[in-house]
């Protein structure tokens, strides 16, 4: 402790003027972050619901421009089914792993709002703005308004928002997850406890409805709650039992999750320590790295130039250690999710474990607090780059390209669509017939099988997906054996794939390949199963169908 003398003494050694100015102008910003956080805490409501609606607009806008992916479009034909019963049906011939409640909200979506990016993606903006909100209120009440505030934005230092405009439960799944971690909360404060545990129960219930991976939610509160009840010496029977009924669902669920259990072998993302760490560099480190490299110099700028606050500081009040425990577990999710998928799923992919960003968004502004010793004006810098990172997000237009653009012209140009074209790659079929015309739909064709795929290229979850729509009657889908024996001749588009099984089937088959029209990185490759004594007049059929002027030579035999 010093002595008056001791103070007296450094207050007369001369300061330079760079730390005369350092400090005033500390000082100047230290008094204009606490006069915004007086702003805001008059008007709290204003400030959460204006940036609801920014987000909600900007969200909205991104999602109704950007093409579906693979998973999306799978989302949209299960959830355009007429009834429940064609849902599960479909689901359990494995064309998409999420449970039916997912369809049924994109189902209701859609018929709102469109089938269209913002129909079927406008329930991941809703889930992933109700996280926003709830993390906000969990941790306000401990760090003050501007470090809560850090919270809210604090998922954009990563690729979580990603999900927030994708039609796929994950947006759903944080929000409901954000709202179960709030409503314990208010149970372990005795804060409208049977109102809390109501809400606990009904969104892990409606989370597990969603997303089988709400099981790392509920892991991490269990968690919390036992650490709890080691600290009372009693057990909360009460918060025990609306966690358990929570997974009641999973009895219901539990037909579907038996028949994906066959994905298991063959899943494109297995368990390896590879494909673990590379979702997390993918989810903590997006751009490169680059978001994360700016945060850290920010953080160490502030403090090393802000120093200690002129003003008082704010009370440095905890949460109890049975949150922080929660908050942890949440945060290591993506651990709990690998070890489940090395020794039982044998699949992981960082999606499934996202409510890591939720501990993140917790978490963060506690460390940030300690680590700028409370100082409003650090808190503010950091809080305007994360609004930075938002709007360049949802402010930079995203490059809208129809991934079927310039394919008809090209096929017409070859008089290709006089046959069937067999698209070698999954992916590329379903985003064809999702984004072409009705011309290119009716000429395209995949021949899903999943024994073959697993075969010859070691993963072929995205036959079972294909395999699985045969029954909605939306495209075309024949078995390998039957489109064989039906057609002597058709064209093949071919791409460098690693699901690619088609072309080397083919090969070992006996069908002979002719290039057609090679354009670009596709090539479009006629393949016949013919008899050697039709060579000659095959071959003249199949020049009249590759009119294209380009030299083709003759059909090899």
């Amino acid at each position: 402790m010093r002595t008056a003398k001791s103070r007296s003494v450094e207050s007369a050694v001369p300061r330079s003027p760079s730390t005369t100015v350092w400090h005033l102008l500390g000082g100047i910003l230290e008094q204009f972050a606490l006069r915004v956080e007086s702003a805001l805490l008059r008007a709290p409501w204003l400030g959460i619901v204006g940036v609801s609606c920014v987000f909600l607009l900007c969200a909205s806008l991104k999602a109704r421009r950007l093409p579906f992916t693979f998973d999306e479009i799978l989302t949209e034909y299960v959830a355009a089914l007429p009834s429940f019963d064609a849902i599960w049906k479909t689901l359990a011939a494995h064309a998409e792993s999420s449970p039916p409640l997912f369809h049924l909200i994109s189902k209701l979506s859609g018929h709102a709002l469109g089938w269209n990016g913002l129909g079927l993606r406008f329930p991941a903006v809703v889930g992933y703005l109700l996280m926003m909100i709830c993390v906000y209120f969990m941790v306000r009440r401990y760090v003050g308004l501007l470090y809560a505030a850090i919270a809210v934005f604090a998922s954009f230092l990563t690729y979580a928002p990603f999900y927030a405009t994708e039609a796929r439960p994950y947006g759903l799944l944080l929000g409901l997850s954000a709202l179960a971690a709030l409503c314990w909360q208010a149970v372990t404060q005795y804060r409208a406890r049977w109102i809390a545990l109501v809400g606990l129960f009904v969104s892990l219930g409606l989370a597990f409805n969603l997303q089988y991976f709400a099981v790392l939610t509920l892991a991490a509160i269990a968690l919390g709650e036992l650490v709890r009840d080691w600290r009372l010496r009693r057990i909360d029977w009460a918060v025990w039992a609306a966690l358990v009924l929570a997974t009641t669902p999973l009895l219901f669920l539990r037909p579907l999750m038996w028949s994906n259990w066959v994905l298991k072998q063959g899943y494109f993302a297995p368990a390896t320590v590879s494909q673990f760490v590379g979702g997390i560099v993918e989810l903590y480190l997006p751009l490169g790295g680059i978001l994360c490299a700016a945060f850290v110099v920010l953080v160490l700028a502030c403090i090393l130039s802000l120093g200690r606050p002129t003003v008082p500081k704010m009370s440095a009040v905890g949460p109890p250690v049975h949150e922080l425990a929660a908050w942890v577990a949440l945060l290591l999710a993506p651990i709990a999710a690998f070890i489940a998928g090395r020794l039982v799923l044998g699949v992981y992919v960082s999606r499934y474990s996202l409510v890591t960003v939720i501990g993140f968004s917790l978490l963060l502004p506690f460390c940030l607090q300690r680590l700028f010793q409370g100082s409003r004006a650090a808190a503010l810098g950091t809080l305007a780059f994360l609004i930075f990172c938002f709007a360049a997000r949802y402010g930079i237009p995203s490059k809208i390209e129809n991934p079927s653009t310039g394919l008809l012209p090209w096929v017409k140009r070859a008089n290709a669509l006089q046959l069937p074209i067999v698209v070698a790659d999954p992916g590329t079929y379903l985003q064809f017939v999702h984004s072409g015309s009705g011309e290119l739909r009716d000429a395209l064709v995949y021949i899903p099988d999943p024994k073959e795929a697993l075969r010859y290229t070691g993963a072929n979850s995205t036959d079972y997906n294909l395999a699985g729509l045969r029954s909605t009657g939306r495209l075309r889908l024949p078995e390998y054996s039957d489109f064989k024996r039906s057609h002597e001749r058709f064209l093949v588009l071919w791409e460098i794939s690693p699901f690619d099984w088609i072309m080397p089937r083919l090969r070992e088959d006996g069908a002979q390949m002719r290039l057609c029209s090679a354009p670009g990185y596709r090539i479009l490759v006629v393949a016949e199963f013919v008899a050697s004594t039709e060579g000659s007049a095959s071959g003249r059929k199949v020049d009249q169908v590759c009119d294209t002027g380009v030299s083709i030579s003759g059909v090899e035999r």
